[in-house]
């Protein structure tokens, strides 16, 4: 279409754009809303919206993204995510921290949120098991039957890597399957302690530590051609039940709950499959 030829039809015959009628503004304004709601609610129409505020554990640093952006693309809410260890968001929710839902990587921190009356009743659910892997930089070398977690004793692999069991659940569980290897004191000297399992990635990334401990989630991420992951069994460390609350003082709670409802939903559960947890 030509368009000079657009507006009233009463142009001096310039090739510009004209004005356009009262009844084609508001045609384009209702086309363009529904356009909005229908086709992109992630992207201009979610701006509108304050996001959904999620203090999330560190070890769904990788897959989380990927959930909140499905999750954001069917329901037009946008998604904020901060990671962390869970020990430490749990003392910030305490202290009326602005978030909306807790994902903690245990069942311990949200059940007690709920208890202390920070967390909403029934709304503390399980949204994934959680398991550990083994990194190294290289293959160890062990005789036949030897279990992998052996191979830390040696000292060629320099530093070894696990959270900070004060604050996450991951790192306690690393502990645990050192103290049933009994190397909790053959080791002690070798570990570097991470804030989260995102800080211990880092030190394994960077050489910084030739071994260490990691969820599943972030271990499939690390691997390369150097490296090399051993799946630690449930009698080394029991899997982890990891839960997730609505907190008291969002103000988004029915929102905070439909992302509980995706996150456990056969889209949620498909990309926690696809990372190794189970649920």
């Amino acid at each position: 279409m030509d368009a000079g030829k657009s507006g009233s039809g009463k142009g001096n015959g310039s090739r510009g754009f004209g004005i356009l009628e009262p009844g084609q503004v508001l045609w384009m304004f209702l086309a363009g809303l529904l356009f909005c709601q229908m086709v992109l609610p992630s992207l201009s129409c979610a701006k509108d919206k304050p996001p959904l505020r999620i203090a999330a554990a560190a070890d769904l640093e990788a897959i989380l993204p990927k959930i909140a952006e499905a999750f954001t693309r069917k329901t037009g809410i946008p998604v904020s995510v901060s990671y962390g260890s869970s020990g430490v968001f749990f003392l910030q929710v305490r202290h009326h921290a602005p978030f909306d839902l807790f994902m903690s990587a245990d069942a311990f921190y949200p059940a007690r949120l709920v208890r202390l009356g920070d967390g909403v009743p029934g709304t503390d659910r399980i949204y994934a098991r959680g398991g550990l892997v083994l990194w190294f930089s290289r293959k160890p070398e062990l005789a036949p039957g030897v279990s992998p977690v052996k191979a830390l004793s040696d000292p060629s692999f320099g530093k070894i890597a696990l959270a900070n069991p004060r604050v996450a659940p991951y790192g306690r569980a690393s502990l645990h399957c050192l103290k049933v290897s009994g190397l909790v004191g053959t080791l002690r000297a070798r570990w570097v302690l991470g804030d989260n399992v995102s800080q211990v990635a880092q030190y394994l990334e960077t050489g910084a530590a030739g071994a260490g401990f990691l969820p599943v989630g972030l271990g499939e991420k690390l691997r390369t051609e150097k490296g090399w992951t051993w799946p630690v069994p449930g009698s080394c460390a029991p899997p982890l039940l990891q839960k997730m609350v609505v907190l008291k003082t969002s103000s988004r709670q029915e929102a905070a709950k439909s992302f509980e409802s995706f996150v456990t939903g056969p889209s949620g559960q498909a990309f926690f499959r696809k990372a190794g947890y189970g649920r």
